[in-house]
Order: structure tokens, then sequence, then C-alpha cells
């Protein structure tokens, strides 16, 4: 085994280990640190179960850029749809950063197109019903 892979399964350990301290402690702080650390690393489906745990806790901020990461690594799981769902429809616990544009929502859409499930196919659905004008715009890109 190469020196770089050992340094990055060190380095995903780590990681792990940050989040699973800062959901235990609920510390935003140590979950910042595991995430600026996981973004200079290789995202796999190795890091799903801590996203799954993560996005529906409302003891941190960082929704948005844990919807991001979903979208940009294409962990395009379906067990992600209900809380993107809650997301999308959440955005006084969820999406306190979000201004007139609702970049987060516009993320779990392009998230939940991805999957292409039955059950996120119906989130979209139903998003869609909701007439907002960022849902319209964001499923323009599908047509």
């Amino acid at each position: 085994m190469n020196i770089r892979k050992l340094f990055s399964i060190s380095n995903k350990s780590k990681i792990f280990n940050l989040f699973e301290k800062s959901i235990k402690e609920k510390d935003s702080e140590i979950l910042l640190q595991g995430l600026e650390l996981a973004f200079k690393e290789q995202i796999d489906r190795d890091y799903e179960k801590y996203f799954l745990k993560l996005l529906p806790e409302t003891w941190h901020e960082e929704h948005e850029e844990l919807v991001n990461i979903l979208w940009l690594e294409n962990l395009n799981n379906d067990s992600f749809s209900d809380i993107l769902y809650l997301i999308a429809t959440h955005p006084e616990t969820y999406r306190n950063f979000d201004d007139d544009n609702e970049p987060t929502l516009r993320k779990c859409i392009h998230v939940l197109k991805a999957i292409n499930s039955e059950k996120s196919n119906s989130y979209v659905e139903k998003l869609k019903q909701t007439n907002n004008p960022n849902v319209a715009f964001t499923l323009e890109n599908y047509k």
C-alpha cells in the first residue's frame, strides 16, 4: 500500500471520529473541523451514514454544506429522500441562511432528482405543487 493511500485512510478515520464526536457532543465547531478535512478528501459512500445522522440534526447550521456534498459527490441514496424533503419544506429550521434564491432548497431538488426513485420523484412533485418560483426555476434544468 502506498503512503498516499495510508494517509487517506488515516484522514478518513480522523474525519469520522470528528463526525462521531460532533454528533455525540452536539458541537458545531467539531462538525466544521470534520467537514473542512472532508472537503480535502475523496468523499465516498462510507460517509453516507454520518450524513444521514447529521442532516436532520438542528444543533448545527451546516445543512446547505451537507446537501451540497451529496449533490457534488453524487451520493444519490434514496435514504436521503425523506430528510431532503424535510429540509426543503422547513426553512425556519434547516435553511436559516437561504436568501431569496433559496440555494439550499435548490440543492435539495438537484439531489432528489439525481436519486430518481419513486419516493424522491414524489417529493419533487410535492415541491412543484408549492408553486415556489425557485422550485420551478430549478426544475427548468431538467426539461
